[in-house]
């Protein structure tokens, strides 16, 4: 397995044979052992559908192996050059892959790293298997992490240290799916999501469309979870969709299919060469396969006519061929006269198997010259002149391609004027201006103006729209519903680009994909409308210093999906960063939904950001981060007024000088799950509920403070947003301590709090969103004991602080006289799983105050012995009360109690105790509850003395 903890990888040439060769250094000294063990069963396979190996070295206790294969000749290499692959080039490849399997198979080894890396074309016209038997994933295993170039290729087993035959052909799907579609199927996952999806029950699956069933069901018998249901290879090589494939190549040792392939595949790599070169270059693009065509300078002197099936190298003021298709010409005659027709049309020139080949002179019938310069064939080709032969003048001399005017060239009159004197490109006169349509696809490289008609491009035969060397487009104007399978759009490098406008529906993909704006110095906007880019992952603008405007989306528009990928959320992110012209951002409904880092930074002009509902809802993930920083002139700062997720689950939060906010607006659900904040000069922003409430005197900031806090500290001071690394508090380290003062978003992960034994202990405030670590769950272990203290007054705990805690118990402290739970703006949802709470003999306490939901499944509550409790208010669904037959209420010995409020229209406050014990409780006079729900599961009710107007509720 080529991880990179296992070998290293070199590139080298046999010098007898100019072959290209692989070299692997295995690193290890028992890898090196156990593969120079096996070598020799290596070295015997049938090299038909596996890359041979040429040998082993041992240098110094060094092992090296050699391989006949090229690395820049892999599949890998091959779909990283924008091909994507059609159902029949698949159907061959797979078809090797199998007969590669095969073939090991039979000899007892497994090859050990399925993967595009690792399937290399032949000349023999096959696709063969490389880097065979060297190390399994099993043997491997311990080395088996996030870095290994295999990860995303391992099956569930193979993750539970398992390696088999079948674990192969889980690779071998993944492979497909890459190969199909491009790119691996978690590319934008993180590591563990990987693991976790592969070791889920959730199946793997070709996305796109265009497959027949014999391929979508080829793919899913190879990416079973289950190994029993999990075809072998050999059941796979009798499937419909390979089995007469996988027969003729078998029996005939090529494919056609794959001979072409690799033609195509040395051709793009040549043109690679040229394309984002600084060259003088006139070329054509079409969306199939994204080949390209046309002429190229390739210096003062040479010139290139660049097609694929033909490449013809020329050196001009020579007046010679040089190369065709890479190999230098041998066996031209020159000074040849060779006729062209029996009219009287001849050839004066060079030649090669009896036709022109080079350069030389076109006489007509008449004996005039028609044409001078290169041709092959009966084509003009490279550079040329052709004449008004009736008189012997100049008509065109330039640059040719394929028999047409293409390139630099001037046109006369008759006279010997010029009429023209510029770029051709298909024989007529160069447009810096183009529209595609659904019927017109091509464009050339000279382009200004860019305008994509709607729907162009919308039956799915585009994949990657990179006009990365179109280096004089100005203006790219794309229309609605354009480019539905395109899933990359690369525009980078395109210095006199001004605009780019998308209409809604572009680019909707059913893959996740990637959108590149860099390195374009003049671009003042960027406009995407709704929908566009739903399912892109990446979001990619660096050094674009000219950027004015970015809209996606707009705020009027409902299920605006712009950059929305509910599916796929992981890696997804967007960085605006230096960009010193950028004035307005709007993003509409969802833009950038369950998004993982997001930044604006070094946004010097920056006056304005609007955001649609959820826009910039962060996943749910702990690494979660939004960068605000250096917004000097940023005022408006908004989203939408209803109820929305904005900046929902942001978890690390870094806002700095931002001193000129003046409209803001951010919902209360804004930057909930925080796990740190922090927040410096940024204006009224600092305003925001939303925003963490910082507490000047606060002693600790981070939990290096709190572990260096003298035990003499009598005030207990943690400011908002801290110590959430902290796995269990006990406050018995600080004996003197007089008041405890906890900001809000504090101590998330602490799962057991105690207060006990402090008697000095005079206050305990703790701010909302403490002890918690992700809302709506529930631990058993989580456990809050505050005991003891007898000297403490009040203790008051902000909303969903403890929401997960399962034990809340209250004892022995004498001198209480207030307990608030939650508020009325932030909610409650204390405890809400605690299953008992018991408040006895307090003989001081005067108020209760509970919050939206607190102890809302509760089994036991129990309020008894309060001689001076005056009132008690519960918020909506607080002491609701667990649905069960053991279900307790208890109210006892509460002589002083007049007031018991609720929201009665809506509350389900005391709905389901079973059994409900009152008794002497005189005073109460006007109690506010539910009369529909409150006691409506009532089976057993003790009362004993007199309740006062809770009597109405048991009439």
């Amino acid at each position: 397995m080529r991880c990179r903890d296992c070998f290293d990888e070199y590139t080298a040439q046999n010098k007898n044979t100019k072959e290209m060769v692989t070299l692997l250094k295995v690193k290890s000294a028992s890898d090196a052992d156990r593969i120079h063990a096996r070598f020799p069963l290596l070295e015997q396979c049938n090299p038909e559908f596996l890359v041979k190996y040429e040998g082993e070295i041992q240098e110094d206790n060094t092992l090296w192996l050699a391989m006949k294969c090229n690395p820049n000749e892999s599949l890998k290499t091959f779909i990283g050059m924008e091909h994507y692959l059609t159902e029949a080039e698949l159907r061959e490849i797979a078809s090797c892959c199998l007969l590669g399997l095969d073939t090991l198979q039979d000899k007892g080894i497994l090859h050990g790293d399925v993967r595009p890396e690792n399937l290399f074309f032949s000349e023999s016209g096959v696709v063969k298997l490389g880097c065979f038997g060297l190390t399994t994933q099993a043997e491997c295993s311990s080395r088996l992490g996030v870095h290994c170039d295999a990860f995303h290729f391992l099956s569930r087993e193979t993750f539970k240290g398992k390696y088999i035959a079948k674990s192969e052909v889980w690779s071998f799907g993944i492979t497909l799916i890459e190969l199909a579609e491009g790119r691996s199927p978690y590319t934008f996952w993180k590591p563990d999501s990987v693991k976790t999806r592969v070791c889920s029950n959730t199946p793997m699956y070709l996305l796109e469309k265009k497959w027949s069933k014999d391929c979508l069901s080829f793919a899913l018998k190879c990416l079973m979870k289950s190994l029993n249901e999990r075809w072998s290879v050999k059941q796979l090589m009798d499937h419909p969709f390979v089995k007469e494939s996988v027969e003729r190549i078998r029996r005939e040792g090529r494919s056609e299919v794959l001979i072409h392939l690799l033609k195509l595949f040395k051709y793009q790599q040549f043109c690679k060469e040229f394309v984002m070169k600084p060259l003088h270059t006139v070329f054509v693009d079409h969306n199939d396969d994204g080949l390209k065509w046309g002429i190229v300078e390739v210096s003062s002197s040479v010139v290139m006519e660049l097609c694929f099936g033909k490449v013809i190298e020329v050196d001009v003021p020579s007046k010679r061929l040089l190369r065709v298709n890479g190999e230098e010409m041998k066996g031209i005659e020159h000074a040849q006269v060779l006729n062209l027709s029996d009219d009287g049309e001849r050839w004066e020139g060079d030649v090669l198997s009896n036709q022109p080949y080079g350069w030389g002179v076109v006489y007509d019938n008449e004996n005039r010259m028609a044409y001078e310069g290169f041709r092959i064939g009966e084509v003009n080709a490279c550079y040329g002149t052709r004449y008004y032969s009736d008189i012997g003048v100049i008509e065109y001399k330039g640059e040719w391609f394929e028999g047409k005017r293409w390139g630099r060239g001037i046109l006369y009159d008759r006279t010997g004027k010029i009429v023209f004197d510029g770029e051709w490109i298909n024989d007529e006169q160069l447009s810096t201006t183009a529209t595609l349509t659904q019927e017109c696809v091509s464009f050339h490289n000279h382009i200004e103006e860019l305008v994509v008609s709607d729907c162009c491009g919308y039956e799915g035969s585009w994949n990657v729209l990179d006009l990365s060397f179109v280096r004089n487009l100005r203006e790219l104007k794309v229309g609605d519903k354009c480019f539905v399978s395109v899933d990359e759009v690369r525009l980078i490098g395109l210095n006199r680009l001004e605009s780019v406008v998308v209409g809604e529906r572009s680019f909707v993909t059913c893959k996740i994909g990637c959108f590149h704006l860099r390195d374009c110095e003049k671009v003042r906007e960027l406009r995407i409308g709704c929908y566009s880019f739903s399912r892109f992952a990446v979001c990619e603008i660096t050094n674009v210093p000219s950027l004015e405007v970015i809209e996606m989306g707009t705020l009027e528009e409902e299920n605006d999906l712009s950059f929305d990928s509910a599916a796929f959320n992981s890696g997804k992110k967007l960085e605006l960063k230096n960009l010193p012209k950028l004035k307005s951002i709007l993003f509409g409904f969802c833009a950038f939904h369950y998004c993982s880092r997001v930044v604006f930074e070094n946004l010097p002009e920056l006056t304005s950001i609007k955001l649609g509902d959820d826009a910039f809802h962060f996943a749910d993930d702990d690494d979660t981060i939004l960068v605000m920083r250096n917004l000097p002139k940023l005022t408006t700062f908004t989203t939408t007024p209803e109820e929305n997720n904005s900046f929902r689950d942001v978890h690390h939060a870094i806002l700095q000088n931002m001193p000129s906010t003046t409209d803001v607006y951010l919902s209360n659900d804004a930057f909930y799950n925080r796990l740190s904040f922090v927040a410096d000069n940024i204006g009224k922003l600092m305003n925001e509920p939303s925003i963490p409430r910082w507490i000047p005197n606060a002693v600790v900031h981070d939990t290096g403070e709190l572990i260096a806090l003298s035990s003499s500290i009598t005030d207990l001071i943690v400011d908002s947003c801290c110590c959430n690394e902290v796995k269990a508090i006990d406050f018995a380290e600080w004996r003197n301590v007089r008041v405890i003062e906890i900001g809000d978003d504090c101590f998330k992960c602490a799962k057991k709090v105690k207060m006990i034994g402090l008697h000095a202990l005079e206050r305990v405030a703790i701010g909302k969103y403490c002890f918690l670590k992700k809302w709506g769950t529930k631990d058993l272990n989580s456990q809050f004991f505050f005991k003891d203290c007898e000297k403490v007054k009040e203790l008051r705990i902000g909303g969903n602080s403890f929401s997960d805690f399962c034990v809340c118990e209250i004892e022995n402290v004498s001198s209480l006289e207030v307990i608030e739970m939650g508020d009325s703006e932030d909610g409650g949802y204390n405890f809400m799983d605690c299953p008992i709470l018991v408040l006895r003999k307090l003989p001081k306490l005067k108020s209760l105050w509970f919050g939206h939901g607190a102890f809302q499944s509760c089994y036991r509550a129990v309020f008894e012995d309060l001689p001076e409790l005056t009132s008690m208010y519960f918020d909506l669904g607080s002491f609701c009360f667990k649905d069960d037959e053991l279900s307790e209420l208890v109210m006892r010995n509460l002589p002083k109690f007049t007031t018991l409020t609720s929201d009665a229209q809506y509350s389900s406050t005391f709905q389901n105790p079973r059994s409900i014990t009152l008794e002497n409780i005189p005073n109460i006079t006007l109690p506010i509850l539910s009369y529909d729900r409150a006691f409506s599961h009532k089976n057993k009710v003790m009362i004993t003395g007199d309740i006062g107007g809770l009597w109405k509720y048991f009439h």
